[in-house]
C-alpha cells in the first residue's frame, strides 16, 4: 500500500497558509528581523509583536514570503498589535488556507506540532536568500501543560508549555494539533542550568480574544481530532468572541520588491533575525533565549 502523500496529510495541507515574516531596510543596508505568520483570514495573517517590532522605525518594510515555490514577498502592513505579543498583519490575499481554531484547551500530552522558519535550519539546509520561497519547517512533540500566567506589563496570558522544539525564527508561527488545528502561537522558550528547555505559545483563546478586538472572525472546528483524523463533534464555524484586547496601530513603510529581494540575496549576516521563540522572560525567574542569531551579511 503506497504512502499518503505529504499534501494529503492535514500538516501537509495548512503548510502553504503558514509564510515567513521578514521586516526589512526598503533601502539600503541595516539590521532585519525575521519569524513566521500564519493566514487567518483572506490577506489577514498573525504573527507575534516582537517579529514586526522594527517596522516601528522609518524605513522598515514589513515582508511575507509564501511557501509557494516561484511566488514573490507580498508587502505587508501592520494592522494591529497588543502587548501580550501578538500582531495582525494585512496585505495582497497569497493563496493557500486561512488556519482554523481548535474549540477548547487541548489535554495534557495531547500531540502537537509546530511550524515555522527558524534561522538554524535555514542555515543546516542552505537557504541564503530568504526571498525565496520554502516550506516551513516542522517540529512535533507533546503538550506538557497549560495555565493562565499573570504578567506584571500585560495582565493575564494563557500559556501552553509544550516539547515541540522551537528556535529563532518561530515566533509567530502556529502550535497545531495533529488534525491542523491551531492550538496557539509559538512564542518563547524557557532555559534555565537546571531543566530542560520549555517551549510556550500563546494559547488559541487569547489569539481569538486578539482577532475578535479587531473585527476579524476565527474560524474553528469543533470536531474531535484522533491521531490526524477528526471526527464527530461540532461542525466547523465562527469563534465566539472573548475578552477585548486594545490594539496599537501604525502604517507600513515605503519600498518596493525590488530594493526588498536586492538587499535578502546579499545572504544572511550582519544583521539580527528577530521573532525566534521568546518574549515576556522575567529574568529574575526565567533566563531569557535571545531570539537573534548572527551570521555573514542579508
Amino acid at each position: 500500500v503506497a504512502a499518503p502523500s505529504l499534501a494529503a496529510s492535514p500538516i501537509g495541507a495548512v503548510k502553504p497558509g503558514v509564510l515567513r515574516v521578514v521586516v526589512a531596510p526598503a533601502q539600503g543596508e541595516g539590521p532585519g528581523a525575521s519569524g513566521t505568520a500564519f493566514k487567518v483570514g483572506p490577506g489577514l495573517y498573525v504573527t507575534n509583536r516582537h517579529v514586526i517590532a522594527l517596522a516601528s522605525h522609518e524605513g522598515y518594510q514589513v515582508w511575507l514570503v509564501p511557501s509557494t515555490p516561484g511566488a514573490r514577498p507580498e508587502p505587508a502592513e501592520v494592522r494591529a498589535q497588543t502587548a501580550k505579543d501578538l500582531a495582525l498583519l494585512h496585505a495582497d490575499d497569497i493563496p493557500g488556507p486561512a488556519l482554523r481554531f481548535a474549540a477548547g484547551a487541548p489535554e495534557a500530552g495531547s500531540g502537537v506540532v509546530a511550524l515555522g522558519y527558524p534561522g538554524e535550519m535555514d542555515a543546516v539546509l542552505g537557504r541564503s536568500k530568504l526571498s525565496e520561497a520554502a516550506q516551513p519547517d516542522v517540529t512535533v512533540g507533546a503538550l506538557i501543560n497549560s495555565a493562565v500566567a499573570h504578567r506584571e506589563d500585560v495582565g493575564d496570558v494563557f500559556e501552553l508549555v509544550h516539547s515541540a522544539s522551537l528556535w529563532p525564527g518561530n515566533s509567530g508561527g502556529p502550535l497545531l494539533d495533529k488534525c491542523g488545528r491551531v492550538l496557539g502561537v509559538n512564542t518563547w522558550v524557557h532555559t534555565s542550568q537546571e531543566f530542560a528547555q520549555q517551549n510556550i505559545a500563546i494559547a488559541a483563546r487569547d489569539v481569538q480574544a486578539f482577532l475578535e478586538a479587531n473585527s476579524v472572525t476565527s474560524q474553528v472546528d469543533g470536531r474531535v481530532c484522533n491521531e490526524g483524523v477528526l471526527a464527530g463533534g461540532e461542525a466547523p464555524g465562527p469563534a465566539a468572541p472573548h475578552s477585548q484586547v486594545s490594539p496599537a496601530l501604525h502604517g507600513r513603510g515605503e519600498g518596493g520588491l525590488d530594493g526588498f529581494v536586492l538587499l535578502l540575496m546579499a545572504g544572511l549576516g550582519g544583521c539580527a533575525f528577530a521573532g525566534g521563540a521568546i518574549y515576556w522572560a522575567n529574568q529574575r525567574q526565567r533566563k531569557r533565549v535571545e531570539a537573534s542569531s548572527k551570521s555573514a551579511p542579508w
